[in-house]
């Protein structure tokens, strides 16, 4: 079982209505309503992403725990790659995080009888399902996602994670349900 090991720039996003599609990549950047975070520059990213080049898991697992960093950057065995080559290892993947979290809402899941489906679809997944974070996507990123693990409620699949990768991401990480992961292993997209 391969763990994947990524350089974490924490950036949380967390807002319960539609403001954070009014943010800019700046106020993103900084993380929303919880913690602040540093934002390096695109030189420092590459010249780390350059620190890992070539390294195995187990490399960098046991430089950190030289550091007296133990059990620091591991990821739950639960969460494995949607397809493997184990010929060229080619889905295998090292990136800048961009981390969100999406939580379970109290709005409905399903519009009220008599809503059209999609007006419905739409303002949800644009209220309450945004994803802010893509306004900060560039090449070399990782979208992590901690999601609503115990439900299915499909907030990603192959259209949002294509489009992820247009904009430059890498992979995807998440601790959730995903769809249409048989397109994602057919396009070689890092998915895990």
């Amino acid at each position: 079982m391969k763990i994947l090991v990524v350089i974490f720039i924490s950036l949380f996003l967390f807002t319960s209505n539609s403001t954070a599609q009014e943010k800019t990549a700046v106020d993103i950047e900084k993380g929303i309503n919880f913690i602040g975070t540093k934002v390096f520059s695109d030189e420092d990213n590459l010249r780390i992403l350059r620190l890992f080049e070539g390294l195995r898991v187990a490399d960098v697992s046991d430089g950190m725990d030289m550091v007296g960093l133990p059990e620091t950057g591991l990821v739950d065995p639960d969460i494995h790659p949607d397809w493997i080559d184990t010929k060229e290892l080619t889905h295998q993947f090292r990136g800048i995080a961009i981390t969100a979290r999406f939580v379970p809402t109290q709005r409905p899941n399903r519009p009220e009888p008599g809503q059209k489906f999609q007006e419905w679809e739409g303002n949800f997944y644009n209220a309450y399902s945004h994803e802010a974070f893509t306004k900060i996507i560039k090449p070399g990123s990782v979208v992590v996602l901690d999601d609503v693990e115990d439900k299915d409620i499909g907030s990603i699949g192959s259209f949002n994670i294509l489009f992820w990768k247009s904009l430059g991401a890498v992979g995807v990480v998440t601790d959730a349900s995903s769809r249409d992961t048989d397109e994602i292993a057919i396009e070689k997209y890092r998915y895990i």
